[in-house]
């Protein structure tokens, strides 16, 4: 197994803060800005709203780095039924803290390394890239 030294390591973002987390761990990497639409959540499960986006982020840079280890995260903020997004502008940031203000909030962070970066085989066929693996690791479909 490799060590972290060994490995060329890509940061699916452009966030100076992502970049920043990991420059801080001692670990060397570059970033490439992820080309993945952000959508909207709507409904469902936030967790994994925002590993499908984590794993969409990585997927989407794949070409890009094929033979890295990508790294990519997204987050959710959320207030009851309320969600934040990235503000955008100076008002809507004022806005969202003026909205939080004295609230509980929910804070999800998923990363991409659930993402297996091999191709997987089942029956003797190769399978797509970036199957969703389980807490082990193993393929889910393997």
């Amino acid at each position: 197994m490799k060590s972290l030294k060994d490995l060329d390591i890509v940061l699916a973002s452009s966030a100076t803060w992502r970049s920043q987390i990991l420059t801080n761990l001692g670990i060397s990497h570059r970033c490439l800005a992820h080309k993945h639409p952000e959508p909207r959540y709507k409904s469902g499960s936030i967790e994994e709203f925002i590993a499908n986006i984590a794993l969409e982020k990585a997927k989407s840079i794949h070409e890009e780095a094929e033979s890295s280890l990508i790294i990519s995260a997204d987050q959710l903020i959320n207030f009851g039924s309320d969600v934040l997004y990235k503000p955008e502008t100076r008002e809507n940031a004022i806005r969202q803290l003026k909205k939080a203000k004295r609230r509980e909030a929910y804070a999800y962070l998923r990363f991409s390394p659930e993402v297996k970066r091999q191709a997987c085989r089942r029956d003797g066929k190769s399978r797509a890239l970036y199957e969703r693996t389980d807490r082990s690791g193993n393929c889910r479909l393997c």
